[in-house]
């Protein structure tokens, strides 16, 4: 098997949540029929708070690729037109994604109690939820083509390039050169993801070395920040990084899912300008780990992010994880740290600026 298609069986099946308004009947064209029969029964008597200042989120790290491929029952999107791609994106975002999806996603109506307790409690805010952007993260070659002619035209989305760890077998000169092309348009904000993945092994260990160090020798060479995924390879992972990137470079610890120690060796070597990323895995048992490093970490280091589709957060967990999730991720991380959702929400909302100038 592809190694990228393997990747596709990590998360959970299923719908968003609650979702907005359908959206117009050209755009869901290539829809199929019994998800356009589910969007049509979408409740809309959702209050939305009314102040002033919306609270903004951006979900840093995300696979609309890997979302959409779902949708589409393939695994991949290699071969697939481009308007049909296009037209499948805008019923995703129109039915996902718009400011009244978010909130009907995030609302208790229609929920059991015991599920209603992990949600959002809209009341507390101050101001309407506002996703203000997304990061892509085309770690698959066949995600390149979708990724820059179409995902990256919305005004919220940005992109980050790369090789994954479970691909690295595949790296080549030619996906190389593509890459190093990419770095050049103006919505792509990193190289990323790309690191070492010993857990799976999907590709050789020597294969994933090789495509790591090229693929941080060439970011470094073009100042382009890092998404980096380290899974049971954090020696290795931390050696290869202090070999081959600067201090001051910014990165991004995607889905960090190591111990204080790997915290402590990063930030001991890297400290003015690195992140780590927390996903729904926050929410799940067994998150002693987790809960130890959010609890160490400044809040002022810590990125949201889903990591859709895959690991949705309790209550959800076992839907298809997308950006409109980001707010329960917050919520989990307040609770950890002892801060409001909103203190959450604007704090990693500036970290993002931080780490990808938008």
């Amino acid at each position: 098997n592809k190694p990228r298609n393997a990747r596709l069986g990590q998360g959970g099946g299923g719908g968003g949540g609650k979702k907005a308004k359908s959206p117009s009947a050209s755009s869901t064209a290539n829809v199929p029929k019994q998800q356009q029969q589910q969007q049509q029964q979408i409740p809309t008597a959702v209050e939305i708070p009314t102040g002033d200042v919306p609270l903004e989120f951006v979900d840093s790290h995300v696979h609309f690729d890997l979302i959409l491929a779902r949708d589409m029952e393939s695994g991949t999107l290699a071969g697939v037109s481009q308007e049909a791609v296009n037209s499948q994106y805008k019923s995703y975002w129109d039915t996902h994604l718009t400011p009244l999806a978010v909130q009907t996603l995030l609302t208790h109506q229609g929920r059991k109690a015991k599920e209603a307790a992990a949600l959002i409690d809209l009341s507390q805010l101050s101001g309407p939820l506002k996703l203000a952007a997304c990061v892509q993260i085309c770690c698959f070659q066949p995600a390149f083509m979708p990724t820059e002619h179409v995902f990256v035209d919305r005004p919220e989305v940005y992109a980050a390039y790369g090789i994954h760890p479970h691909a690295a077998s595949e790296y080549n000169d030619e996906i190389e050169n593509k890459l190093v092309q990419l770095m050049s348009h103006p919505k792509t904000v990193a190289w990323g993801e790309c690191g070492l993945d010993f857990f799976k092994n999907l590709s050789e260990r020597d294969a994933q070395l090789e495509a790591f160090q090229r693929q941080l020798r060439l970011a470094v060479s073009l100042n382009k920040p890092l998404v980096i995924h380290t899974r049971a390879a954090d020696d290795d992972t931390l050696q290869i990084m202090k070999d081959l990137v600067p201090p001051d470079w910014k990165i991004h610890m995607h889905c960090f899912g190591s111990g204080p120690d790997m915290v402590r060796g990063l930030m001991d070597f890297f400290k003015p300008n690195l992140f780590f990323g927390f996903t729904g895995c926050i929410t799940f048992g067994n998150t002693e780990q987790h809960t130890e490093v959010v609890k160490m970490l400044p809040l002022e280091m810590i990125l949201l992010e889903t990591d859709g589709p895959f690991m949705a957060p309790v209550p959800l967990r076992g839907k298809v994880a997308q950006p409109a999730m980001i707010p329960i991720v917050a919520k989990k991380i307040g609770e950890i740290k002892g801060v409001s959702l909103e203190t959450v929400l604007n704090t990693t909302r500036h970290n993002t600026t931080r780490m990808y100038g938008i």
